[in-house]
């Protein structure tokens, strides 16, 4: 492991520079870079910012077309099947060591991905508005009428629909689903313009809120607090 690693850092530093399109904030990837380029300073990261869907929608058009310019791609892990023709079937030197529930794929399926980023949902609310004792923790409690035209959520729900669809059945899930509707919730196009919209008082509160972002709005002092969701979810980044 250690040769080849070497013989990986040497070639990469020859190179210079790399490309990833990313379904990831700008802000929770600049972590990453900063982490890498202590590192290898002289290796410069160079990266897309994309919504999930456009992820592979962009990746499989420059396979087909024989015009590769991204060399990883991080994508929303529902997403992942749609990539693995334009995949290489590259395993890490801690291909071994993570847990066989975030390795995707393998050599002998021909590409391979792994799940390096997971944040678990929540439910997010306004502290200048709302007390904690009248916050709902479940989904259930959201669903209430009274919340009608005061919640927000991101525009991603296919993956929330199908892991309720997944723990309820869709009878049930499908029933859930309607009364969130019902409330007319204010959709946002992902998750950091979700964190925008509570932060300026344009929702009361949020569902199905990735945690990094309220627990990052209430560390900056901005009224928001928030506590996990019932039945907690995660939102899953693979890397291949």
């Amino acid at each position: 492991k250690a040769e080849r690693l070497a013989i990986l850092e040497k070639e990469a530093k020859r190179e210079g520079e790399f490309t990833i399109y990313g379904a990831i904030g700008i802000d929770r990837f600049q972590f990453f870079t900063k982490k890498f380029n202590e590192r290898y300073p002289d290796i410069k990261v160079n990266f897309v910012r994309l919504r999930g869907s456009q992820v592979p929608d962009k990746v499989m058009i420059e396979h087909r077309s024989g015009r590769m310019k991204v060399d990883g791609a991080l994508s929303t892990a529902d997403y992942i099947g749609l990539l693995s023709d334009a995949v290489a079937p590259y395993e890490p030197t801690t291909w071994d060591d993570l847990d066989p529930r975030f390795r995707v794929g393998s050599n002998k399926d021909g590409w391979t991905a792994a799940v390096f980023y997971m944040t678990p949902t929540s439910i997010g609310w306004r502290t200048d508005r709302l007390k904690k004792a009248d916050v709902p923790t479940t989904l259930e409690g959201v669903m209430d009428p009274k919340w009608k035209g005061r919640v927000g959520c991101t525009s991603w729900l296919e993956r929330f629909m199908d892991a309720l669809i997944l723990g309820y059945g869709e009878k049930a899930a499908m029933e859930k689903i309607k009364k969130l509707a019902a409330l007319n919730p204010r959709v946002y196009r992902s998750t950091a313009a979700l964190a925008k919209g509570i932060a300026a008082g344009e929702i009361d509160m949020a569902f199905n809120f990735n945690a990094d972002r309220p627990k990052q709005l209430k560390t900056k002092g901005a009224p928001v607090d928030f506590h996990f969701q019932d039945p907690v979810h995660g939102s899953a980044v693979t890397i291949s």
